[in-house]
């Protein structure tokens, strides 16, 4: 009976909408609006239907291996657009109020594809406490005030501050399966890898920095011009000697923290409160930024009393949130300003930029140390 008035009605809608071009702006315009919300409130119907039908099982057949599966069968829509169809439905589910909110427009789909994929990050514990009670309230307020890519850049800082060491494993999880293969070939070089975050990042900023504002007689496009960047790069890199054994080597990105998220990062990466418990000792050992070649340390000691600050987030500029470890490696690496701004933020003194110790003084200091101590 359900399913015959919705077919119904889609119909009637449909058949009306042929004479659209005949309608006032006004019509059209409420009309939208109404399939807007009218969408919204099937996604919301949609989502307990999916998981009740995927928990009952009755899908499963030879050759299906997932329901999934069995979506992109029904569907045709492909398994990568039903496979995600299905775990939005999970998340719309699992969030505490999440079938109201998306039915009233509180939120949207595309704020449920970002909150799902922020969320993987979490362990099940800690992503079934953020999207219940105080913590599915907050989600929620943060999808009324933002759009969906904000909301998404929100929530995954949300995750990221509610454990360092969550936090890091997950980047590690993500760096560990990170390759870069180069293949020559009769046609030239074939590239292929995966890059964490940060390092994507980075390439994608440096790429933009090589690739001057296209002429007008300028025919490249734009894989073309993402080609040519990197062998500017490239020549730029050996031109400038700068990977020369002991050169200092900063990281040409900005990130920005107030004091107390500075002093915070300090407090947790002296106490590596980012490490797996695995590689904690009990010794109080202080942590080390970065290995002597100047790659991110694969775990930090950890005094078992250590901090009960929140750990820091801090993200690039419109780039990711850094883990505890790269917010290590690029503070040991890096020029650092102080800002100083009023009350209406206007700048008053932005210091000088100055590395403590010189080229030559720090060559010295790793010689002696092995490894960065800040």
């Amino acid at each position: 009976m359900f399913a015959q008035s919705l077919e119904a009605a889609a119909e009637y809608v449909a058949k009306a909408a042929g004479e659209a071009q005949a309608w006032t702006p006004e019509g059209r315009a409420r009309v939208l609006a109404a399939l807007d919300s009218a969408s919204r409130t099937i996604a919301a119907a949609k989502a307990p239907l999916l998981v009740a039908e995927e928990a009952s099982g009755s899908w499963r057949k030879p050759g299906v291996r997932n329901y999934g599966d069995a979506r992109a069968h029904d569907t045709r829509a492909g398994r990568g657009t039903a496979r995600n169809e299905v775990e939005d439905a999970h998340t719309i589910a699992a969030l505490d109020g999440g079938a109201s909110a998306l039915a009233s427009g509180e939120i949207t789909e595309p704020h449920v594809r970002q909150l799902r994929t922020a969320i993987k990050k979490l362990p099940e514990p800690q992503r079934a406490e953020l999207l219940a009670g105080d913590g599915a309230a907050e989600v929620l307020q943060l999808a009324r005030e933002n759009d969906a890519p904000t909301f998404g850049r929100k929530v995954e800082e949300l995750v990221a501050s509610k454990s360092a060491q969550d936090a890091e494993q997950a980047f590690q999880d993500v760096r560990a399966t990170r390759h870069f293969t180069l293949r020559e070939s009769p046609e030239g070089t074939h590239v292929n890898g995966l890059l964490d975050p940060v390092a994507g990042y980075t390439l994608r900023v440096a790429l933009e920095a090589a690739t001057p504002v296209p002429a007008l007689d300028d025919t490249r496009t734009r894989e073309q011009r993402n080609a040519d960047a990197i062998a500017t790069i490239a020549r730029h890199a050996l031109d400038d000697g700068a990977f020369k054994p002991g050169a200092p080597v900063r990281p040409h990105l900005s990130l920005t923290m107030d004091p107390e998220t500075f002093a915070r990062a300090r407090e947790h990466q002296r106490a590596g409160s980012h490490a797996p418990r695995s590689e904690r000792s009990t010794g109080g050992t202080a942590p080390e930024g970065t290995a002597p070649d100047g790659t991110a340390a694969e775990g930090f000691a950890l005094d078992e009393a250590g901090p009960r600050l929140a750990p820091p987030v801090v993200r690039l500029e419109d780039g990711p949130v850094l883990s505890p470890s790269e917010l290590g490696r690029i503070l040991c690496s890096t020029d650092m300003t102080r800002m100083v701004i009023d009350a209406e933020s206007r700048v008053l003194d932005v210091g000088r930029t100055q590395r403590v110790y010189t080229g030559h003084l720090r060559r010295a200091v790793i010689a002696r140390d092995k490894h960065c101590v800040w």
